[in-house]
């Protein structure tokens, strides 16, 4: 039983590990986002649906 309790923990802490990469990753796409939209909005072109 002591073995088991310690893979749980340990899949555990891996888990928390994804947890808190994901939410870094989900922050700095955010953050590019921000960048993108603000750029576009600064340059303001005149066609709208330029893709």
């Amino acid at each position: 039983m002591g073995k088991l309790s310690k893979y749980i923990k340990k899949v555990e802490a891996v888990g928390d590990e994804t947890l808190v990469v994901n939410r870094a990753r989900y922050l700095k796409n955010l953050r590019e986002l921000a960048k993108l939209r603000y750029t576009v909005s600064k340059s303001k072109p005149k066609n709208k649906t330029k893709e």
